[in-house]
Protein backbone atom coordinates (compact mmCIF):
# COMPACT_ATOMS: atom_id res chain seq x y z
CA UNK A 1 0.00 0.00 0.00
CA UNK A 2 1.15 3.49 -0.81
CA UNK A 3 0.19 6.43 1.41
CA UNK A 4 -0.20 9.99 0.19
CA UNK A 5 -1.31 12.88 2.42
CA UNK A 6 -4.02 14.83 0.57
CA UNK A 7 -4.93 17.31 3.29
CA UNK A 8 -3.50 18.18 6.69
CA UNK A 9 -4.95 20.54 9.27
CA UNK A 10 -4.04 21.52 12.81
CA UNK A 11 -7.02 21.65 15.19
CA UNK A 12 -5.65 23.31 18.35
CA UNK A 13 -9.08 23.65 19.95
CA UNK A 14 -9.33 19.86 20.27
CA UNK A 15 -5.55 19.28 20.63
CA UNK A 16 -5.24 17.17 17.49
CA UNK A 17 -4.02 17.07 13.92
CA UNK A 18 -6.34 15.86 11.15
CA UNK A 19 -5.27 14.15 7.95
CA UNK A 20 -6.97 12.98 4.77
CA UNK A 21 -4.78 10.19 3.46
CA UNK A 22 -5.05 8.51 0.06
CA UNK A 23 -4.17 4.81 0.13
CA UNK A 24 -3.34 3.52 -3.35
CA UNK A 25 -2.93 0.02 -4.82
CA UNK A 26 -5.43 -1.79 -2.61
CA UNK A 27 -7.37 -4.84 -3.76
CA UNK A 28 -9.91 -4.57 -0.94
CA UNK A 29 -10.77 -2.13 1.82
CA UNK A 30 -8.06 -2.35 4.50
CA UNK A 31 -9.02 -3.04 8.11
CA UNK A 32 -8.85 -0.25 10.69
CA UNK A 33 -6.23 -1.98 12.80
CA UNK A 34 -3.94 -2.42 9.75
CA UNK A 35 -4.40 1.24 8.85
CA UNK A 36 -3.66 2.44 12.40
CA UNK A 37 -0.47 0.39 12.60
CA UNK A 38 0.82 1.32 9.14
CA UNK A 39 -0.06 5.02 9.33
CA UNK A 40 1.46 5.43 12.80
CA UNK A 41 4.64 3.59 11.73
CA UNK A 42 5.03 5.52 8.50
CA UNK A 43 4.26 8.97 9.95
CA UNK A 44 6.00 8.43 13.32
CA UNK A 45 3.01 8.65 15.69
CA UNK A 46 2.11 6.59 18.76
CA UNK A 47 -0.58 3.93 18.03
CA UNK A 48 -2.54 4.96 21.12
CA UNK A 49 -3.00 8.52 19.86
CA UNK A 50 -4.19 7.67 16.32
CA UNK A 51 -7.87 7.29 15.40
CA UNK A 52 -9.01 6.16 11.95
CA UNK A 53 -12.37 7.93 11.88
CA UNK A 54 -13.74 7.26 8.38
CA UNK A 55 -12.81 5.12 5.41
CA UNK A 56 -14.12 6.23 2.01
CA UNK A 57 -14.16 3.86 -0.95
CA UNK A 58 -15.34 4.16 -4.54
CA UNK A 59 -16.53 1.18 -6.55
CA UNK A 60 -14.09 0.11 -9.24
CA UNK A 61 -11.22 2.38 -8.16
CA UNK A 62 -8.27 0.73 -6.33
CA UNK A 63 -7.81 3.56 -3.85
CA UNK A 64 -9.19 4.41 -0.44
CA UNK A 65 -9.44 7.78 1.31
CA UNK A 66 -8.96 7.66 5.07
CA UNK A 67 -9.80 10.43 7.58
CA UNK A 68 -7.33 10.17 10.46
CA UNK A 69 -7.11 12.11 13.73
CA UNK A 70 -3.90 12.22 15.76
CA UNK A 71 -4.22 13.60 19.31
CA UNK A 72 -1.52 15.25 21.40
CA UNK A 73 -2.26 12.98 24.37
CA UNK A 74 -4.44 9.98 25.22
CA UNK A 75 -6.48 11.84 27.85
CA UNK A 76 -7.85 14.31 25.26
CA UNK A 77 -8.59 11.45 22.88
CA UNK A 78 -10.68 9.57 25.45
CA UNK A 79 -12.61 12.70 26.45
CA UNK A 80 -13.37 13.96 22.93
CA UNK A 81 -13.95 10.84 20.84
CA UNK A 82 -17.31 9.10 20.77
CA UNK A 83 -17.93 5.95 22.80
CA UNK A 84 -18.05 3.91 19.61
CA UNK A 85 -14.64 5.14 18.41
CA UNK A 86 -13.14 4.51 21.85
CA UNK A 87 -14.48 0.93 21.91
CA UNK A 88 -13.16 0.21 18.42
CA UNK A 89 -9.80 1.74 19.30
CA UNK A 90 -9.58 -0.29 22.50
CA UNK A 91 -10.40 -3.47 20.61
CA UNK A 92 -7.71 -2.75 18.01
CA UNK A 93 -5.00 -1.97 20.56
CA UNK A 94 -6.09 -4.55 23.15
CA UNK A 95 -6.84 -1.92 25.79
CA UNK A 96 -9.44 -1.91 28.56
CA UNK A 97 -12.64 -0.06 27.65
CA UNK A 98 -13.48 2.84 29.96
CA UNK A 99 -17.26 3.15 29.92
CA UNK A 100 -17.84 5.23 33.03
CA UNK A 101 -21.02 3.34 33.92
CA UNK A 102 -21.50 1.13 36.93
CA UNK A 103 -24.17 -1.48 37.31
CA UNK A 104 -26.22 -3.13 34.58
CA UNK A 105 -24.81 -3.74 31.14
CA UNK A 106 -25.72 -0.71 29.06
CA UNK A 107 -29.18 -0.42 30.57
CA UNK A 108 -30.57 2.84 31.88
CA UNK A 109 -31.29 2.91 35.61
CA UNK A 110 -34.81 1.86 36.51
CA UNK A 111 -37.22 4.65 37.33
CA UNK A 112 -39.20 4.64 40.54
CA UNK A 113 -42.83 3.68 39.95
CA UNK A 114 -45.16 6.64 39.82
CA UNK A 115 -47.66 6.99 42.64
CA UNK A 116 -51.16 6.24 41.61
CA UNK A 117 -53.59 9.00 42.34
CA UNK A 118 -56.99 8.12 43.74
CA UNK A 119 -59.52 8.31 40.99
CA UNK A 120 -62.55 10.34 41.93
CA UNK A 121 -65.56 9.61 39.80
CA UNK A 122 -68.44 11.99 39.52
CA UNK A 123 -71.79 10.53 40.65
CA UNK A 124 -73.83 9.21 37.76
CA UNK A 125 -77.08 10.92 37.03
CA UNK A 126 -80.12 8.65 36.86
CA UNK A 127 -81.28 7.90 33.33
CA UNK A 128 -84.46 9.51 32.28
CA UNK A 129 -86.96 7.44 30.38
CA UNK A 130 -89.11 9.04 27.76
CA UNK A 131 -92.83 8.66 28.15
CA UNK A 132 -95.08 8.96 25.18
Amino acid sequence: MKFKTVKESDNRLLNRREFMILVEDTDKTPKRDDLVKQISAKMGFDDKKVVVDKIFTTYGIPEVRVYVKVYDNVKDLEEIESKKNNKVRAKILGLEVKDGKKGAKGKAPAKAPAKEEAKVEAPKAPKEEKKE
